[in-house]
């Protein structure tokens, strides 16, 4: 239930800023697809890519494309997706939650909105899709963010000092 509300407020999102030249490619299957396809019918469809299921290495060169990455996150604990896209150097829109505030330093390496609050989230994307330097600005750190504290050597380095405190050596 939640991804599928998450998809119907980006699509609801996405309506709303139709004055704006924008596409969305949208990566992933399951039994959920119509329902989503059907969220997305009002948007103009020749602004929506419904790609399926990829491979890793080909949603890897969407995300290299991509100007920045959008997801409501409703009730979403972590977003693997957001890590992924912050990996890629992707400023991120997305819905507030405690696990996702902790992937996106808000106004830094992305927006953070309340969902369920369309016109607010598109409003965010708006203000990313307009300002490109900030955009630029906002992808960097992101990707500092990534390397800084996500990637294999940082995660190692801090399960590593967690562990000295927890029994030194």
């Amino acid at each position: 239930g939640d991804k599928s509300r998450s998809y119907s407020m980006l699509a609801q999102s996405l309506s709303l800023i139709e004055d704006l030249p924008w596409q969305i490619i949208l990566v992933g299957d399951g039994p959920a697809r119509t329902e989503i396809e059907k969220a997305f019918a009002p948007v103009a469809q020749q602004r929506v890519c419904f790609c399926g299921q990829l491979d890793p290495l080909a949603t890897a060169d969407l995300l290299t494309a991509a100007d920045l990455f959008t997801w409501p996150a409703m009730n979403e604990a972590f977003g693997m997706a957001i890590l992924e896209a912050h990996r890629h150097g992707l400023p991120v829109v997305a819905g507030y939650t405690d696990g996702v505030a902790t992937l996106i330093s808000d106004g830094q390496t992305g927006l953070l909105t309340r969902p369920p609050e369309p016109m607010v989230f598109a409003s965010a994307i708006r203000q990313l899709l307009e300002d490109p330097d900030l955009r630029r600005q906002m992808a960097l750190s992101a990707r500092d963010k990534f390397l800084e504290q996500h990637d294999f050597d940082a995660a190692a380095s801090r399960i590593h000092q967690f562990l000295l405190q927890v029994r030194p050596c």
